[in-house]
This record gives C-alpha cells, sequence and structure tokens, in this order.
C-alpha cells in the first residue's frame, strides 16, 4: 500500500472524529503540498492512483472490487484506494485535490459526477439511472427480467406479479423484460405491479393479499424478495405453494434472514468490475473519445426453496422451449439447457426433434431470428441494441448471423421488410 492509499484510507476513517479532524485537515494540506513541491514524492508518472467508491450493497461493491483488483494485479502500476458507499465528499476532495488519476464508482446520475473535476477519467457502474456523460459497465436488466419470467413459468405457474422500485432505472428494465417474456409466451398480461419502499409494507401485505394464488412474484432486489416472503408468512400464504418468490442479485445476507432460502438471479459482478477497469484503461493510455455503454448479461437463476414447485406435467420440450426463449439475449445453449433439465443432450435432441421437427439449436436460432426482426421494425433501437436481445452483444458478430439466416444484413432488412414480414 502507498502513502496515498494509507493515509487517504486514514482520512475518511477518521474525518468524522470531532477530536481528531483539525490535525487531519492539517495533515492533509501538509500531504498535498508534499505531493506538489517534492521531487521524489510525486510519483504520479509511475503510480496510477484509482478510487474505488462501492455500491451500497455489499455483495455488489465485493465483487466489482475483486473484478477492478484482478485487472489491476495484471497492471502492476495501479493503486487502487477504496471508499466506501457514502464517502462521496472524500471523492470529491481527493479529485479536486488533483490526487486522483481515474475514478470507478457507482454514480448516481450525471449531474452528481458533473461535480468532479472533468479531467480525471470515470467510469460508472451502477444502474440507478442513465449516464451519458461517461462510460458505464452494467448489468443487462432487461436480460435480468426475461430470464426471471422465463424460470417461473418454467415452474408451472401461469399468473405473475413484479415488485420493484420504479425509480431506479435497473427496476424499470427488470420489469420491461418481465413483461415481455411473460406476454411473448401467451400468459397473463399486464403483469400486476407493487411499487416498493421500506414505510409501505403494510399495503405490500394488503396487496398480496388480493393475488390470485398460485402466482410467481418477481422482486427487483433480494431485499424486496425477503420482505415480500415475511408478508407471506403474515398472511399465511405458502412459499413457494401459493407465492413462488425469485430475486435479484444471489445477496447472502438476506438469503440467511429470509424464512424461507430465497431462488435468485446471479448478476456478473466481479465482470463488471473488470470490464470497468479495462475501459478506465482505455481512457488513461488514450484520452478523449466516445463515451461507450457496455450490458453483461446476467449469468443464471440460482433455484431455492422459495421456487422449489417442481415442473411436473409440462413434457420435457416444453420446458426445455421456455427456457431457451427465456435465454435469447443471455446467449443461452443448448449445453446451459440440458445442464438445467438433468438429462443428457442426445435425450434431449430426441424428444425435441421428434415433438418439434426440429433440433433445439435451430429452434433456438429460429427464435432469435423472428425476434430480431419483430425488433428491427422499432426504429428507436439500434442494431447493436438489437443484437443484444438476440443474445449478439457485439454487433459484427450479429450481422453475420443475421446474414446468414435470412440473406440480408440487419440494415437492409429493415430498410426493405414490409410489416407484414413473416418470421
Amino acid at each position: 500500500m502507498t502513502p496515498f492509499q494509507a493515509f487517504s484510507l486514514r482520512v475518511y476513517d477518521q474525518c468524522n472524529d470531532p477530536g481528531r479532524s483539525c490535525i487531519f485537515v492539517f495533515t492533509y494540506i501538509l500531504f498535498i503540498n508534499l505531493r506538489k513541491t517534492s521531487p521524489g514524492f510525486h510519483v504520479r508518472s509511475a503510480i496510477l492512483h484509482i478510487a474505488v467508491l462501492f455500491d451500497m450493497q455489499l455483495d455488489i461493491a465485493t465483487a466489482i472490487y475483486r473484478g477492478v483488483t484482478r485487472y489491476a494485479e495484471k497492471q502492476g502500476n495501479w493503486q487502487l484506494t477504496p471508499l466506501p458507499a457514502g464517502q462521496e465528499t472524500m471523492l470529491r476532495k481527493l479529485a479536486e485535490d488533483d490526487l486522483l488519476d481515474g475514478i470507478i464508482a457507482a454514480f448516481v446520475s450525471d449531474g452528481w459526477a458533473a461535480s468532479l473535476p472533468r479531467h480525471i477519467p470515470m467510469v460508472n457502474t451502477s444502474s440507478l439511472s442513465r449516464m451519458s456523460t461517461m462510460d458505464s459497465v452494467t448489468v443487462n436488466d432487461h436480460a435480468v427480467g426475461e430470464l426471471a419470467g422465463a424460470h417461473l413459468a418454467g415452474v408451472g405457474l401461469s399468473r405473475f406479479a413484479y415488485v420493484g422500485v420504479p425509480a431506479a432505472v435497473y427496476s424499470r428494465d427488470r420489469r420491461a423484460g418481465f413483461d415481455e417474456i411473460v406476454r411473448r409466451q401467451g400468459r397473463q398480461s399486464p403483469v400486476s405491479t407493487f411499487d416498493f419502499s421500506p414505510d409501505k409494507l403494510p399495503s405490500l401485505t394488503r396487496w398480496l393479499a388480493d393475488l390470485a394464488c398460485p402466482a410467481g412474484v418477481f422482486c427487483a432486489t433480494d431485499m424486496i424478495a425477503r420482505r415480500v416472503v415475511e408478508c407471506c408468512r403474515e398472511l399465511d400464504l405458502a412459499v413457494p405453494g401459493d407465492i413462488a418468490v425469485l430475486g435479484v442479485g444471489c445477496d447472502s445476507t438476506e438469503s440467511l434472514l429470509s424464512s424461507v432460502q430465497l431462488s435468485s438471479i446471479m448478476l456478473p459482478h466481479q465482470q463488471v468490475g473488470q470490464r470497468a477497469a479495462e475501459l478506465l484503461d482505455q481512457h488513461l493510455k488514450h484520452p478523449g473519445g466516445q463515451t461507450e455503454t457496455v450490458s453483461l448479461s446476467p449469468l443464471y437463476v440460482k433455484s431455492a426453496g422459495s421456487t422449489a414447485r417442481g415442473e411436473t406435467g409440462k413434457s420435457l420440450s416444453a420446458r426445455a422451449m421456455a427456457i431457451l426463449s427465456a435465454g435469447l439475449s443471455v446467449g443461452m445453449t443448448v449445453e446451459t439447457v440440458v445442464k438445467r433439465l438433468g438429462v443428457s443432450r442426445r435425450s434431449l435432441e430426441l424428444k425435441f426433434q421428434r415433438e418439434t421437427g426440429v433440433s433445439p439449436y435451430r429452434w433456438l436460432q429460429r427464435q432469435r431470428v423472428r425476434r430480431a426482426k419483430e425488433l428491427l421494425k422499432d426504429p428507436a433501437l439500434t442494431i447493436a441494441e438489437i443484437g443484444g436481445r438476440c443474445g449478439y452483444p457485439v454487433q459484427q458478430q450479429f450481422s453475420t448471423f443475421f446474414r446468414r439466416e435470412t440473406g440480408f444484413t440487419p440494415r437492409s432488412w429493415r430498410a426493405t421488410s414490409q410489416p407484414d414480414a413473416g418470421g
């Protein structure tokens, strides 16, 4: 740990202690003067000082920091300064005093980020709002919602509800993906929705009491999922018999506190941290350039007690199609389906071919083409966004796939297709 890193950690640890605040202010000023005036002390050209402002959720913060650390270790000249959530004032102070070379942070908004010096490269890792002034690396929350819909449909449910936080972009995107997969599978529409806040637990309880059972409730976070389980207990509603509950984030603390172990969607937060570090490094080496937004697909559903209803009554092919349909935007493979269903690939392919007339792979590719054509009718979506929703996060790969399957590039198909173009 460098003197800079050790000192900055001590500053934010002690700055709230009234008995030491004056001493630390004086020492902080001295520290800055040393960096500016002592040739041997200012090693900015050799060492890059990177601040990492944590997310409010400890599990997320730890995973992202692990990813950043993994990339930093390969560089050899990065010194990381971790700042706990809530230390925005300290981050601003370090930045204004020119003590940072780069910042990776869970920013709340462009407005807050604008208060920091603009010459310092920054990368956002939060989906609370849409950022336009800097690079962002976040989770594909639309795909999170799709994965949730497929999982709840896959355990035999036909009624669905969503509990989210409407002020947060990630929550709205998760609901949109959830709505889409429910609608695509010909299920209930619209999905019943509750806007959550900690002071609305009595209202949440009444809302749950009015749901027709059995139902699957998708929650924007594991914290909300735990609260839903608590409310179900108050109402003597069985989880998952009456209400199946699915969260997001695989938060170990929330699952531990829940009376029923939570099923949850595992997110790629370590990869978010590593990719954010890569983008920051690009800006450090090549300042300027266009801002970039990277969305990483969710990993998988970690199934546990809160959705353990079983899948009786559904054929193997039907369960496979539900999983494949949900995985269009997350790079789903037949091998993943085989593992989820606990069968051999040969057994799945034989039964699938017999019931549908095509292999699981060909069925999946046809669904991707059909979905791509549907999305290409929307002029508001870019080719890159459409590729991401069809399982091809790299636009060139999507264009190659679409041309191989249809004989057209996505752009030419969009320009020439008729509204009634088939799939």
